[in-house]
């Protein structure tokens, strides 16, 4: 209610999310802390696995704005559902603005690795520590994304959604700083970025710079 009154930011989240899906793809949403549907422990099943986009920006308007924040219980129920469906695959994104009020990250991470789900956390607002939601995406294949407030959640998604549809392109970096005797005087940052494109290319790209620190 503080954070998106009227839900207005995650339905714009979730309508620029679907708006890059392909015709083919199907997609479920689902909220928690509010209640539970038959069958999910902390999620209520608000639009069940269709390719219908009409039906999954429908499903937006049915978000509330009280309860708690159940995060690794609700994303169980959803890897479930992800299970019942395809067996293994499928992806899993997530918002949240509050701390999980649940235990269960290693929990979390292990089924969602057994099951081949990556999971793109993303954390609403500054009053969250993003160190959990950065582990979940990193250690499940996925990524996480930070949201300053609820206008930004139309493009973060929508960045997600083309990720996930098209294909993502990572950068790692590795990099070795010449230190000098002394703190003041020039130093030399020298390395090599690794891009990796979604067809499995693999590039590398060495930089060097020089840090002039004055007197």
């Amino acid at each position: 209610s503080s954070n998106d009154p009227g839900a207005n930011g995650r339905r714009a989240g979730g309508n620029a999310f679907v708006s890059a899906l392909g015709n083919q793809d199907e997609a479920a949403v689902l909220d928690f802390g509010v209640g539970s549907s038959d069958g999910l422990s902390d999620s209520r099943l608000l639009q069940d696995f269709t390719s219908d986009k009409r039906l999954l920006t429908g499903a937006f308007s049915q978000l509330e704005e009280s309860g708690g924040t159940p995060l690794y219980q609700s994303i169980m129920d959803g890897l479930g559902l992800l299970s019942a469906r395809l067996g293994s695959g499928g992806v899993i994104v997530v918002l949240t603005d509050g701390e999980s009020s649940d235990s269960g990250l290693e929990n979390v991470i292990q089924t969602a690795q057994n099951q081949g789900v990556p999971i793109f956390a993303v954390g609403l607002g500054g009053n969250l520590d993003f160190g959990d939601l950065r582990t979940l995406g990193q250690q499940t294949g996925g990524g996480s994304a930070e949201a300053a407030n609820a206008q930004a959640l139309a493009a973060t998604f929508a960045g997600i959604s083309a990720g996930i549809t098209r294909g993502r392109v990572t950068v790692s970096g590795d990099a070795m700083y010449s230190s000098q005797n002394s703190l003041r005087g020039r130093h030399r940052v020298a390395g090599v970025l690794t891009t990796n494109d979604p067809q499995g290319g693999r590039f590398s790209t060495p930089f060097e710079f020089t840090v002039d620190i004055g007197n």
